[in-house]
């Protein structure tokens, strides 16, 4: 019995610190010490290694950093344990498995989203639509998504977050320009509420955005005319939702679907530009710092392969820009005394 307390004692003890350990990592992650809450984090993992929200914390750190594959190591460790996969934390994970190669776990996190889909929000279904879905599904999917936009708050209540200067044009009819960015990597006004999952209650969402998952739901469905005109619509909320840029890879596959081989080009040259111009600040920014949400970047980037095969044939050339960033924020990481897996 004396032992068995002493196991007790000790194990609220580890956990208490664990739990320090977080706070610490937190703070100094807000205060873009990497090194730091990089060190913090790891200590929790090795004081408390069962302790699913320690790998959710360390997790978070990496995809702030943009090093995917640390990211996706950690959280998949978290799913292991038995983690909750619902809340803020959660969402873009599907996406992040997806593109560091985790398909199994990606499919397997869709596929528990998909055993309701009448209560199904559109933050759950974005976590569906990367993986290739039975056609059943994509049929439920896109009406559910059409009933969710229904129940969606009226446009002009979803107010633009973007704070940076306007720039150039990106679009196929060149009379769209593209708004400023919006705020760095990592948190957007309204996201770090709640995601209310399995409600459908979206009011939080910028319209474009419902537009855009919904849009994507169609096109899963195969009803190309109608993911069309969706996704359309989503980037001609551009003064609402800076990220719309991301939306122009799948609007170049549903164009191809349709037969609109000039259009689907063009989007696709949108996309491109996108990519080009957030890489680019990517690379000219300090370290943790995006000019788009990092889901919103995974999703483009994996969408933009998908249809640069469709329309061209060909993938997409790596871009050496991507591991020089990279490289940056494992550097940033260096002094934290720990073995990162490059």
């Amino acid at each position: 019995a004396d032992e068995a307390r002493k196991q007790v004692e000790g194990f609220a003890e580890r956990l208490k610190e664990a739990n320090l350990l977080l706070t610490s990592g937190r703070a100094h992650a807000d205060a873009a010490r990497w090194s730091a809450a990089n060190l913090d984090f790891t200590r929790a993992t090795e004081l408390q290694p069962n302790y699913s929200n320690v790998w959710v914390a360390r997790g978070s750190l990496y995809v702030r950093l943009g090093l995917w594959e640390l990211a996706a190591a950690d959280f998949s460790k978290a799913i292991e344990l038995g983690a909750p996969t619902e809340g803020a934390s959660w969402f873009g994970v599907p996406a992040l498995l997806w593109f560091t190669g985790h398909e199994q776990q990606c499919r397997a996190f869709g596929a528990d989203l998909l055993g309701d889909v009448e209560q199904l929000s559109l933050i759950d279904m974005r976590g569906c639509l990367l993986a290739s879905i039975p056609a059943a599904d994509g049929v439920a999917l896109a009406a559910r998504a059409d009933q969710l936009l229904e129940e969606s708050s009226d446009p002009p209540h979803h107010r633009p977050f973007g704070n940076g200067p306007p720039r150039a044009s990106g679009p196929p009819n060149g009379k769209r320009r593209q708004p400023g960015l919006g705020p760095p990597m990592g948190r957007r006004p309204g996201f770090d509420q709640p995601a209310d999952r399995r409600r459908g209650r979206q009011g939080w969402l910028p319209y474009g955005v419902s537009l855009y998952i919904a849009g994507w739901a169609h096109f899963r469905a195969g009803q190309f005319d109608r993911a069309t005109e969706l996704l359309e619509r989503s980037i001609a909320q551009d003064a609402v939702w800076p990220g719309h840029g991301i939306v122009y890879p799948l609007l170049a596959m549903a164009y191809q679907r349709n037969g609109q081989g000039d259009a689907a080009r063009e989007s696709l040259a949108a996309a491109e530009r996108f990519i080009n111009q957030w890489t680019q600040e990517m690379a000219d920014r300090p370290v943790g710092v995006m000019p788009l949400l990092w889901f919103d970047w995974i999703e483009v980037l994996v969408l933009y392969r998908e249809a640069s095969i469709v329309i061209t044939g060909f993938a997409p050339p790596d871009d050496p820009r991507l591991r020089s960033i990279e490289q940056r924020a494992l550097k940033a990481l260096e002094n934290s005394g720990t073995d990162l897996v490059r």
